[in-house]
């Protein structure tokens, strides 16, 4: 049985002394805050912060243990050795600084900490993606909690095996998925690095497209708090890679686009991902008989927009100049041709309204 013994009958030992030192020079390398580009492997290990509630338990002295939340500012308020510095903190991490804190009054004190709810993770997804920005990604054990009669049939309750995470994937799908010009290739994921493994911020590129190709789950890493997510942007368009996209389930199932001009049933029209310029004008009936050329426009997040027009193939590959695979918010218009203005003249002419406004009219053709 461990006994509390009062603070003033027993001094540090040399070993927790040793621990906290260790502890606090690793909080304070923490501070060196640069993405190490050296680093190839993220580690995988749960730092703590403000949201997440541990079980922690001091065996033998269930008034000392119980449920803590980390507090806004990072820090726990735990009984008798009160505030204590967590953010960031693996549990290992932490179980060792409570060990040092608790050996000033307890003789070896054992120490089980378990996670038992985990706050939110945030990440930023910038770069080539549809919608970039902050995301909270939701949890598969967002309500999973544990008693303090569970604690021991936990096989390590220092780790966190048994929540469910999200992942790479869920985090780009969140952001409303990729574009035809996402780079998978060459995906980059910045995380926060523990103090055990030198603090700071470390990165790593993933070839996330072999996930598709292959089903290479170690593409797909687990998502933490913090971590920012970069996607390029290829100077082409990708159409292989959206194609093995497009079959899986992370970009939305279908895209909305509007079509104007000489086509049967012109309008705003929604279409399965993946689908081209031409199965958009078959979707309206297809063009009138007289239409003429093609008009094609794409507005981009920077505010610009791409206009191209070009001649209507019907047989033209997909991702084709002609026949480009649409995105949200694209417009198609079908001009008239010359041959169909000409013909609307002659109606018109017949009729009795001012010639000269139909002068204009056909001087105006394509």
């Amino acid at each position: 049985m461990i006994s509390l013994i009062p603070l003033t009958f027993i001094n540090k030992s040399a070993k927790s002394e040793t621990i906290a030192n260790e502890v606090e020079r690793q909080e304070y390398n923490y501070l060196n805050d640069k993405v190490d580009s050296n680093e190839t492997i993220l580690g995988s290990e749960y730092l703590l912060g403000p949201g997440d509630i541990l079980l922690i338990e001091v065996f033998g002295l269930p008034e000392l243990s119980g449920n803590f939340v980390v507090s806004p500012d990072g820090i726990l308020y735990l009984k008798q050795i009160k505030q204590v510095k967590s953010n960031r903190l693996t549990i290992p991490e932490l179980r060792n600084k409570l060990i040092a804190r608790y050996s000033e009054f307890l003789i070896e004190p054992e120490i089980n900490i378990a996670l038992i709810k985990s706050r939110p993770v945030r990440v930023y997804v910038k770069g080539e993606v549809k919608n970039p920005g902050f995301y909270n990604l939701s949890q598969g054990a967002d309500n999973f909690t544990i008693s303090a009669e569970l604690i021991s049939q936990i096989p390590n309750p220092m780790e966190e095996s048994s929540l469910l995470y999200p992942t790479l994937f869920d985090a780009i799908k969140r952001s409303g998925g990729i574009t035809p010009y996402s780079q998978l290739n060459e995906v980059i994921v910045i995380r926060n690095n523990s103090y055990i493994n030198g603090g700071g911020r470390i990165k790593t590129n993933l070839n996330f497209l072999s996930l598709f190709k292959t089903g290479d789950q170690s593409q797909n890493i687990r998502m933490m708090d913090g971590d920012t997510i970069i996607v390029k942007k290829s100077e082409l368009s990708l159409k292989d890679q959206l194609l093995e996209v497009n079959r899986s389930n992370m970009n939305p199932k279908t895209v909305s686009v509007v079509i104007s001009g000489e086509v049967k049933s012109p309008g705003a029209i929604t279409l399965p991902k993946g689908s081209g310029l031409n199965q958009a004008i078959a979707a309206t009936g297809g063009k009138n008989l007289l239409s003429g050329r093609i008009e094609f426009v794409r507005f981009l997040r920077d505010g610009e927009f791409e206009r191209k027009v070009f001649s209507y193939n019907p047989k033209s590959n997909l991702d084709s100049e002609t026949n480009p695979i649409l995105v949200d918010g694209d417009i198609i218009n079908v001009y008239d041709s010359l041959l169909g203005k000409s013909t609307a003249f002659l109606n018109k002419i017949v009729t009795p309204v001012a010639p000269t406004f139909y002068l204009l009219e056909l001087l105006d053709l394509r």
